[in-house]
Parts: structure tokens; sequence; C-alpha cells
């Protein structure tokens, strides 16, 4: 899996789930990270465990607590089994 799309892809579901109601239209953020989701379940396994493996280990480069917290469990925020 290419290291560099899926942290580009963390980002943006960082800032969905992160952004207050004034930045992102929180009916159109819950639909993306829907759309995300789903694009996502379509992963093989083997494609599944690298991005979480490089879920985890991303989890590590951000200093707010929370974000780190939800980026290192980030398959469970997107219904991916590992």
């Amino acid at each position: 899996m290419n290291e560099p799309v899926v942290k580009a892809l963390i980002d943006l579901i960082v800032f969905l789930e992160f952004s207050d109601d004034s930045t992102v239209d929180p009916d159109a953020a819950v639909h993306m990270m829907e759309t995300v989701s789903a694009r996502l379940s379509a992963l093989s396994k083997s494609e599944v465990k690298s991005f979480v493996d490089i879920a985890h280990t991303y989890a590590g480069d951000f200093s707010d607590a929370k974000i780190k917290d939800f980026v290192g469990s980030l398959e469970g925020a997107m219904g991916l089994e590992a």
C-alpha cells in the first residue's frame, strides 16, 4: 500500500473528524466519512493490514492525544478488520 496516499487519506479523515461545525458542515463530514469507510471496505485483508499498520505508525506523529488515539484506533472508526 502506498504510504503517502494512506497518510493523506488519514489527514483527510482527521480533518473531517476534528473540524468544528463552522469549518465543515457536520452532515457533509458524516457523509464523506461514510463514503470513505465504504471505499475502504473493498480492501483485501492484506491491504487492510497494511493500512492499519501505517495508521498505527502514523499515529505517533500527532502531538494531540485525542488525534493520536483516534488514528491509532482508526480501523474501529472506519469499520475495518485487520
